[in-house]
């Protein structure tokens, strides 16, 4: 049997942009943004989607759980 693996932990935040800036500035890879249309939102890997424990940044663009969430609870 083999181990479990983490694939990414994700972070919902105000705007993938300035935060994808602000790690690119620290040196972190940092991949291109895509939208997720059935998410509702707009998303940028850290560190590449081929290296294990990545860092997914979501930011809700349009209404739906996402946005919700931000709403109810803040970025985190």
């Amino acid at each position: 049997m083999t181990s479990p693996r983490l694939s990414h932990v994700a972070f919902l935040v105000s705007s993938v942009d300035q935060s994808a800036e602000a790690l690119r500035s620290h040196g972190f890879p940092v991949g291109a943004a895509e939208i997720w249309e059935g998410e509702g939102t707009r998303e940028v890997y850290v560190g590449g989607r081929e290296h294990e424990g990545s860092l997914l940044l979501m930011e809700a663009v349009r209404e739906g759980a996402y946005r919700r969430a931000m709403a109810k609870r803040g970025p985190g």
